[in-house]
Order: structure tokens, then C-alpha cells, then sequence
């Protein structure tokens, strides 16, 4: 009865279209009954549709059962669509999916999350990861199979955990392309590399100086680019100065989940730095203006801890840290107040003197 409730899914699919069937429909898999039903209906009324089926990589029971042609049970399975994480496909559902189902494929977590936000750009809907499974494996399917051709996906689920949207947000958005850089330890180095990079935003910014006899300066940035050439083609300006490397990380699994966080660390600097949260108006463009500002300094004061994260705030938000000799206080300080950014100094901080000196 589940099954053939839902090759109703089908039927309705196919009436909506008046006979000018798609070309797919794309059918987000669990235990297997949702395909099994549309398969089942579609396949009798509709032969020449293609049924696809759409897994989570890591959760792909449909696809190693087909392949092994047999039922097979995965002991862990990834849990990211966690409504459709079955340890094993159903027996009538696997026997129908073989003989219905032309093509299973996999998607990754980040090109779920990328397809909620898709739907919800596109709608205001927001989608849990089960239901744009679909929609994740028709991006995918029609990056490789080409455009021109009507795809349906199916939409299963909109229960979305509040928990996981931070996550979702961080990972959804494929125009944001992740590098680390390797700079020469000298002021006016810093603005130098943000000049390379403009007039794309950047939307993230780790720099922590570790020494005082440092030659190189480690970074990790982020910065948003409408297609991947434009990002090859940055990474192309700064690996074309002398003393600059920029290093491609979009898919360094360990640097998108740990070492972005993780970029500073406790730095052997003189007791002279002095540690500011600065904000500024969050607009395109605004930490160009900002930096140009801060630049101003950096001829006299050396920068030596920068970080930055753009949260789609109204409020930009910077941590940064100067070199300033006591003596030198009082022209530091008419230059924070020329600067006409609110600024809080965090120098007595217990956190900031706890894991960054």
C-alpha cells in the first residue's frame, strides 16, 4: 500500500503535464518506497521518462545494491538526510527499483546545502536536506548531461532542524571559494594582496603573526566569484608576484570544516600589540574601504593579527591587532579616532590572552 500511495506522486506528476512528459524526474531515495511507487506508475503510462534516483553520498544503499545485485546493509550511514538513512533498501522496493529505475546517482553535503539554498532563493521555501536531495541531483545530472531538456524533481520534506542552518548557510554557497596564501612578513604586504584580489568581495580573512623574525605571512581567505575560472584567474594575479603563493582549498575537506577556524594560534609577538574589535557598515566592497583606511597605519604601526567574517550582517566585524610602542600611544590613539570606525580594545581580554599570547 505505501508503494502504490506513492506512485499517486507519479500520476500526479504526469496529468499536470497534460502528455508533454519530462524528459526525468528525479526521485530522492531512502528504503526505496517513494521510487519504487513513481517508477512503477510512470514507467506503465509514460515508458521513455527516465526514473533517476538521487542518493547522499554515504548513504548510497540503492546504488552498491544495484551494483552488487542484491540487498546490502550498511552498518553507519550518513546521516545528514537523516529521514532517509535506512541501514537497508526494502525487498519489494529494490525488486521494483531494478527493473524500473534507469540511472541511481550521489551527491555531496555541500551540493545539498547549496541546493536548499537554491529553493529558497528561488521560492522562500526552505527545504530540509532530504528535500532538495532532487533538486541537488538535478544540478548535478544537468552539469554533465548538458541543458535543454525538462527535468521534475521531487520536493520530499521541509522540516527544517533550526540547528543545522548555520551549517547550511557556511556550506551553500558555491560562489564562495576558499584559498590559503603565503605572503612576505612586511607592511604594506597585506593591502598589496588585497588589491590582487579586488574587485571580488571577500567575505573571510585569517591572518595571525606567529614571530617577529618571520619572512612569510600565512593566510586563509575566502572571497565569492561568479564561476570557478574567475577564482583560478586571482589565484593566477597572486601567484604572479615574486613573493606570493595562493593555494586552491575550495575542496579541502579538513580546511571548509577545521582549519579555517583554526588559522591563528599563539603568536611570539612583543608585549606592545594591542588588540581591537573594530565594525564598519556591511556593504559590498566595505573591507576595501576599511583596510584603505587601516593602511594608513600600517607605514607605522605593524598589523599583526587580522580577522574577518562576513555573516550577511548589516555590521562588519574585524579583530585586529597592532604593533605599538608605548611612547608611541597617544598618536595611535588620535589615529583610532580618525579612523571614524567604532572600535573596542580587547588588549586585558582574558580569552585573547589565553590562546593568542
Amino acid at each position: 500500500m505505501v508503494i502504490a500511495g506513492n506512485g499517486t506522486v507519479g500520476m500526479e506528476i504526469l496529468r499536470q503535464m497534460s502528455g508533454k512528459w519530462p524528459d526525468a524526474i528525479f526521485v530522492p531515495v531512502g528504503g526505496g518506497g517513494l521510487i519504487a511507487g513513481i517508477a512503477a506508475y510512470v514507467k506503465r503510462i509514460a515508458p521513455n521518462v527516465s526514473i533517476i534516483g538521487v542518493e547522499e553520498s554515504g548513504a548510497n544503499l540503492l546504488q552498491e545494491s544495484c551494483k552488487a545485485k542484491k540487498r546490502v546493509r550498511f552498518t553507519n550511514v550518513n546521516c545528514f538526510t537523516n529521514d532517509v538513512a535506512m541501514k537497508q533498501i526494502g525487498q519489494e522496493n529494490f525488486r521494483i527499483c531494478t527493473d524500473l529505475v534507469d540511472k541511481v546517482i550521489t551527491v555531496s553535503t555541500d551540493e545539498i546545502c547549496s541546493a536548499i539554498r537554491d529553493v529558497f532563493e528561488d521560492t522562500r521555501s526552505l527545504m530540509e536536506p532530504l528535500g532538495a536531495l532532487s533538486v541537488a541531483g538535478v544540478k548535478k545530472y544537468a552539469g554533465t548531461n548538458g541543458i535543454g531538456k525538462k527535468y521534475v524533481a521531487i520536493l520530499a520534506a521541509a522540516n527544517m532542524d533550526f540547528d543545522r542552518l548555520r551549517f547550511i548557510s557556511e556550506r551553500s554557497d558555491d560562489r564562495e571559494r576558499i584559498m590559503s596564501v603565503q605572503i612576505p612578513e612586511r607592511r604594506g604586504a597585506f593591502q598589496q594582496l588585497y588589491d590582487l584580489i579586488f574587485p571580488y568581495n571577500v567575505t573571510e580573512f585569517t591572518y595571525r603573526m606567529v614571530s617577529q623574525h618571520d619572512i612569510v605571512a600565512q593566510i586563509h581567505l575566502s572571497i565569492q566569484t561568479k564561476t570557478e575560472s574567475e577564482f583560478h584567474e586571482v589565484l593566477s594575479r597572486i601567484n604572479s608576484q615574486k613573493e606570493m603563493q595562493a593555494i586552491d582549498q575550495s575542496q579541502n575537506e579538513l580546511t571548509k570544516a577545521h582549519l579555517r577556524y583554526l588559522g591563528t594560534g599563539r603568536a611570539q609577538v612583543p608585549s606592545s600589540e594591542r588588540v581591537f574589535r573594530m565594525s564598519f557598515p556591511e556593504r559590498p566592497g566595505a573591507l576595501k574601504d576599511f583596510l584603505d583606511c587601516v593602511s594608513h597605519s600600517n607605514h607605522k604601526w605593524n598589523i599583526s593579527l587580522f580577522h574577518y567574517r562576513n555573516h550577511g550582517a548589516d555590521i562588519g566585524r574585524v579583530l585586529v591587532a597592532f604593533q605599538v610602542p608605548p611612547f608611541e600611544n597617544e598618536a595611535f590613539e588620535g589615529f583610532l579616532r580618525d579612523l571614524n570606525f567604532a572600535f573596542y580594545e580587547e588588549t586585558q581580554n582574558p580569552a585573547y590572552q589565553q590562546f593568542l599570547l
